[in-house]
């Protein structure tokens, strides 16, 4: 089945790019105010996003290769992906982990 990348849902998919261009912005937002936050839906409208850690966004860019994971991480990584495909809401992991 080929997805049609022309459906609203593709367009309103974020690049990674955007993302973090999004969570910078959103991080240095300013805290509501009192007449803000008694609002009905101001829990949803103004939720606490940390500032960006720099660091992390490097490790993200360079995929790790699995190879050179000590036996300890590998152990750490499937116990994770274990969980992960343990969720009742997870339908299918794919993970390249062969190295």
């Amino acid at each position: 089945m080929i997805e049609d990348k022309n459906r609203p849902e593709w367009k309103a998919q974020k690049t990674f790019a955007q993302n973090r261009i999004d969570s910078k912005a959103k991080a240095a937002l300013p805290p509501p105010t009192p007449e803000e936050e008694a609002r009905p839906f101001a829990k949803y409208y103004h939720e606490e996003i940390k500032q960006y850690d720099p660091a992390h966004y490097k490790l993200m860019e360079n995929p790790i290769d699995p190879a050179s994971l000590s036996a300890e991480h590998l152990e750490e990584v499937e116990a994770f992906l274990a969980a992960i495909d343990a969720n009742d809401d997870v339908q299918n992991v794919f993970v390249g982990l062969a190295g």
